[in-house]
């Protein structure tokens, strides 16, 4: 699904947190927002998922407006996974992702499908009948992308995804994020402040600063390189790995 935003601000607390953003974003790809702490880049999310509205600007998917969409429409097209989202301690996972599917409005047998593969996807099948309340912060992160991909939708927001999560997963998280963009034809937007992972998981970057776009581009341009060194105020070196993958590596300074 290709998403366009146009001239969104939004101001919070006499503070305008993002100012006139206007963005692209390519069907099947991934597209990283970052930026520093402040900079507008949950408040963006949650603007595009439908959660929040702009004080003015537009969101479309595809050619329709985010308001013109019903909330089971809404529900088909997208799926978001928060920074802190909650259950209750006694709910099971199987439970959860049920809920999950109540705008697809499928039979038990097309439900329990869709729940065991995005548990396989997101190797969370053995925690399928454990209550929340055991789970660690890590498997709950599994989890709720469990729950935004047992929607099925076209478009996927996570919000620092990495958070939480434990080292192997995280080591995982570029092939992972690839693998759901490819086999479920996706399109992906992450926030994340972890710039290195941004660059080994994404297509697309985006940077905000104080609300504003100042850094916008795909990260095979030749380009890009000197516009990240730009973004970052020369405190990260920018390499390539022996994976072919940019890599960010902040510069500790004595």
């Amino acid at each position: 699904m290709k998403l366009k935003l146009e001239n969104i601000s939004c101001i919070q607390n006499s503070r305008k947190v993002l100012d006139q953003i206007s963005a692209s974003f390519g069907e099947n790809r991934i597209t990283a927002v970052t930026g520093h702490n402040g900079s507008g880049k949950s408040t963006l999310l949650r603007i595009i998922a439908g959660l929040w509205k702009p004080d003015s600007g537009k969101v479309f998917y595809d050619q329709t407006e985010i308001r013109e969409l019903t909330v089971p429409e809404l529900a088909r097209l997208r799926a978001i996974v928060l920074q802190n989202p909650h259950i209750p301690d006694n709910m099971t996972v199987y439970d959860l992702l049920s809920l999950g599917r109540f705008a697809r409005r499928s039979s038990k047998k097309v439900n329990d499908a869709a729940i065991c593969r995005a548990l396989a996807d997101t190797a969370c099948t053995e925690l399928t009948h454990r209550r929340a309340g055991t789970l660690s912060g890590g498997e709950l992160r599994r989890v709720f992308l469990a729950l935004a991909l047992v929607q099925e939708p076209r478009l996927l927001l996570l919000d620092e995804l990495e958070a939480n999560w434990d080292a192997e997963f995280r080591r995982n998280c570029p092939a992972l994020l690839n693998h759901l963009r490819r086999e479920r034809d996706l399109t992906i937007i992450m926030v994340t402040h972890d710039l290195d992972l941004a660059l080994h998981c994404a297509d697309d970057i985006l940077g905000l600063q104080n609300g504003k776009v100042t850094l916008s581009t795909a990260l095979n341009k030749p380009d890009t390189m000197e516009k990240l060194q730009k973004f970052t105020g020369e405190n990260f070196d920018i390499l390539t790995g022996q994976d072919g993958f940019l890599r960010a590596m902040p510069k500790f300074r004595v």
